[in-house]
């Protein structure tokens, strides 16, 4: 019985859709941002960031890293806004 548990595993594992989280734009984050209710610098504390990383997301300067955008859909209840792309496993 476990032996059949760990082929079934395995092949739902090897079934499953790989998806990778897209880079948000600036006016992504800045949309986020003001759908949470936040200033720049309060949504960058949520994030345990720097109100000046904020501005640079949402000015054009600088991307955001995909951990830190997830993190804060995560945390803003907002991690329906986020968009992915289909990946094949390599």
């Amino acid at each position: 019985m476990g032996f059949d548990l760990l082929i079934l595993f395995l092949t739902q594992i090897n079934e499953i859709e790989m998806k990778t989280l897209d880079t948000p734009t600036p006016e992504q984050i800045k949309q986020a941002r003001k759908s949470a209710g936040l200033t720049q610098e309060g949504a960058a504390v949520l994030i345990h960031r720097k109100g000046r990383a904020w501005r640079k997301w949402e000015g054009q300067n600088h991307s955001m890293d995909l951990a830190i955008w997830e993190l804060f859909l995560i945390k803003s209840n907002q991690l329906h806004l986020a968009t992915y792309t289909n990946t094949m496993p390599t």
